[in-house]
């Protein structure tokens, strides 16, 4: 893992300007004489590096059964290489509404993606007919990141209390995975990545090129306008849990995500993971 990071145990194309995502929102705004839209823009320095771990458990295996049962690895990790400048745009009309996001950087560092069986094991009909079952092929394929901030809710643009910025990583470059070895891609909308600030979050192994991470930072488009120039401010995210539900947890502080459940039964699926981010305003 790329700078020490470790663990205790699809595609979206990068927005540049806010301009895109303002005529599908609609505000309702309270009666009162107009006040003109306001718009800033600051210079971020983006750096970021991590990985994504899914593993999935098949088991048809029995008493005189052509079965078999294996663990399915997918595993993403990334790492920028270096800061890379992106462009905050925030738009706003004063106490009112507001949003915010970045533009992506340009392609930089690794992505590295591989699928991998783990634990193999088979079982046969009885004599005479024998026979086994047989285990899928993977693959591996590398590419490079892209990063930026995109809004973490859907309600940004009708929420005057601060609005929020998640961190999205995507893979530039690179295969897809085959079919028969393919990681995962979950989704906050669907309910299967939790926590605060997950509306729109998404977490996967990089089945193919384009999104990969999009989770929140907690930090705010008003705070990254202020903070002191060329100051690091650093979030850790981790995110553990089965499939159905992984939790994601912000910190200020370095930790490692928590174990991830034990596979047991036919389909049983965990997914894992960690993102350090460093944010250094202009």
């Amino acid at each position: 893992m790329r700078r020490h990071l470790t663990l205790g145990g699809i595609a979206l194309a990068a927005a540049t300007s806010l301009s895109l995502l303002l005529p599908a929102t609609t505000i309702a705004m309270p009666a009162g004489e107009p006040q003109a839209p306001q718009a800033g823009t600051r210079v971020l320095v983006l750096d970021v590096v991590g990985f994504v771990e899914a593993k999935q458990l098949t088991d048809s295996t029995g008493s005189c059964v052509n079965g078999v049962r294996y663990v399915q690895r997918n595993r993403l990790e990334f790492d920028s290489g270096a800061a890379k400048k992106v462009k905050l745009q925030v738009v706003s009309i004063p106490g009112r509404a507001s949003m915010a996001m970045t533009t992506f950087s340009k392609p930089s560092g690794s992505a590295d993606v591989a699928g991998a069986i783990q634990e193999p094991s088979f079982s046969s009909t009885c004599p005479p007919d024998g026979g086994s079952a047989t285990l899928p092929t993977c693959s591996s394929t590398h590419g490079k990141v892209t990063m930026g901030m995109l809004p973490t809710s859907n309600e940004a643009l009708a929420n005057p209390g601060g609005t929020f910025v998640n961190i999205a990583v995507q893979r530039d470059g690179g295969g897809t995975e085959p079919g028969e070895c393919q990681g995962l891609s979950l989704h906050g909308d669907s309910g299967a990545v939790v926590g605060p600030g997950t509306d729109n979050a998404e977490i996967s192994t990089s089945i193919g090129p384009g999104m990969s991470l999009n989770v929140p930072t907690g930090l705010s488009a008003e705070s990254l306008m202020k903070a002191p120039k060329g100051r690091a401010i650093t979030r850790w995210v981790t995110f553990t849990g089965p499939c159905s539900a992984v939790k994601v947890t912000v910190s200020t502080s370095d930790r490692d995500a928590p174990a991830a459940p034990a596979l047991t039964e036919d389909g049983d699926c965990t997914m894992t993971g960690k993102l350090r981010v460093k944010v250094f305003p202009r």
